[in-house]
């Protein structure tokens, strides 16, 4: 198989199930094993691009409409990679989210990317790192409001990784954060947000010490 685009009515991989509508499509420019995909929605577009490797699982799952993931050529999977596009909370959608995933990068043990609520992206750059129970998320999972204005105040929000970053082992990015480039994120980090509108300095190292209770931001150059 090369470059082949898959859509409900030419299905015939039992590890992928449409559940929606004909408008949902899959494009694999190799044959791939150790892929799940679950589609529910309209209009939903999953792009896996050539020399993908995946010696664990890829597991893709969507329950939303006009959503869009993106996997770039020569990313690999050592262990469990899960991209989930689906509804956070009570009453949220997953409408119009995008996880794209750039070239070479390399996810080592078990990952998962979630989009939650609409209009929310996660971004990941060239030659990244990813070592082992990693989580990204875009919502809170729940709605916070001012009891005054009652506005909700955790808004969703992107996430962005910039090229050649190294995550280490039980990070946890949420919503609204941005890494740029050349940054390694210690092990058992947090990281809510690195700037809000421009981004952070280059070779940023950035540490939770739990025992301490002390956080450490490193400028490394």
């Amino acid at each position: 198989m090369k470059g082949i685009l898959l859509t409900k009515e030419d299905i015939k991989f039992p590890t992928i199930a449409f559940k929606g509508y004909k408008t949902n499509r899959v494009y694999l420019a190799d044959e791939i094993t150790n892929l799940n995909i679950s589609i529910l929605g309209d209009h939903n577009l999953i792009w896996i691009e050539e020399n993908v490797k995946i010696q664990g699982k890829l597991n893709i799952s969507i329950k939303g409409d006009h959503n869009t993931v993106i996997i770039k050529k020569e990313t690999f999977i050592h262990r469990n990679l899960n991209l989930l596009i689906l509804p956070g909370g009570l009453g949220t959608l997953a409408n119009n989210c995008k996880i794209i995933v750039r070239e070479k990068n390399f996810f080592n043990g078990d990952v998962q990317l979630f989009c939650g609520e609409e209009n929310t992206s996660i971004s990941i750059n060239e030659e990244c790192l990813f070592a082992n129970n990693i989580k990204l998320i875009t919502t809170d999972n729940h709605s916070i409001f001012d009891i005054t204005t009652k506005q909700r105040i955790n808004n969703a929000g992107n996430i962005s990784i910039g090229k050649h970053c190294w995550i280490c082992d039980d990070v946890t990015i949420l919503n609204h954060s941005f890494i740029g480039n050349n940054c390694v994120v210690g092990t058992k980090s947090l990281v809510t947000s690195f700037a809000k509108s421009t981004p952070p300095p280059r070779k940023l190292h950035y540490s939770w010490n739990t025992s301490k209770n002390c956080k450490k931001r490193h400028i490394m150059g």
